[in-house]
């Protein structure tokens, strides 16, 4: 492979707290060397970024490929070339596409369609319920054999907390991580914006943060039980964020993540009766934020 040099970018990387203008080194497809701005180091390839961001490859948690399932509207080829050249190098992909990652063919159907595709960093999760419809237990041990790294119910709320309990033992014994996201569906019902000023003012039936964070009460009573790997998907309310410092303080083995728009926009941006405003969970308060 040719050497490439990349120059007078912005280099960030927080796991080795860099964050400075500077030129970075690539040889035989590795990161050979850090150099300084002012250095006249050459290579066969030499790309100017300047005023350009140098970092590594972003990584999606949830991304829809709508391959399996709809792929009139994309494909794995399609989305993984985009993902690219946005800089995002590695997709983690739900098992909510039609049919469920809930067997081992699924898998392989995805993973062969990647490798084909010229982007292996396709990483499936594996239905934590058959079908997601909360009844029973997928077999998560043949979906770990087939290469699923973690299982999920995706959106899907398991509401029988003894399934849930039962798929969290499961996924302990064979070091699975189960991913969750909180929510309590008797609590939010079919509501499309947070319960608060802005939905009163309009009508609109609310979602109040409770219904995330009683979710995730549960959730970490039963990852204590049983000593599971858990993460907490898009949470979206302080009270969440309150419990999973509680709980990590005491030792429990858990992660969490916060969708990009949750960071940035609340109720008060919500432009009322535009669909595009309606996500779940959805913009909470200032001080969710």
């Amino acid at each position: 492979m040719s050497s490439i040099l990349i120059r007078n970018g912005r280099i960030i990387d927080p796991a080795n707290n860099i964050d400075q203008i500077g030129s970075l080194s690539i040889k035989d497809g590795k990161i050979a060397e850090l150099l300084s701005a002012d250095s006249n180091a050459t290579a066969e390839t030499v790309i100017d970024a300047s005023g350009q961001i140098i970092c590594p490859g972003f990584i999606d948690l949830s991304v829809r490929l709508r391959e399996p399932g709809h792929s009139q509207k994309g494909s794995i080829v399609s989305e993984t070339h985009a993902a690219a050249a946005a800089g995002v190098t590695s997709l983690c992909l739900p098992p909510d596409t039609k049919p469920t990652i809930d067997t081992p063919a699924v898998v392989e159907f995805i993973k062969d369609k990647a490798e084909k595709a010229g982007y292996p960093q396709v990483y499936t999760l594996g239905a934590l319920s058959q079908g997601l419809a909360g009844n029973d237990v997928s077999n998560l041990f043949a979906l770990k054999q087939a290469g699923c790294i973690a299982v999920s119910n995706a959106g899907n709320s398991l509401n029988n907390l003894l399934i849930l309990r039962r798929a969290m033992e499961y996924a302990a014994t064979h070091d699975l991580l189960v991913i969750y996201r909180a929510n309590e569906t008797s609590l939010s019902g079919k509501g499309c914006a947070h319960e608060g000023a802005v939905a009163s003012r309009y009508g609109l039936p609310g979602i109040p943060a409770a219904a995330e964070s009683i979710a995730l009460a549960q959730c970490l009573e039963l990852a204590e039980l049983t000593g599971c790997r858990l993460h907490i998907s898009q949470i979206s309310c302080k009270q969440s964020v309150i419990k999973l410092q509680q709980a990590k303080k005491y030792g429990s083995n858990i992660t969490a993540d916060v969708a990009i728009h949750q960071l940035h926009l609340t109720e008060n941006d919500v432009i009322p009766f535009d669909s595009n405003y309606h996500v779940i969970p959805p913009f909470r308060s200032q001080i969710d934020r």
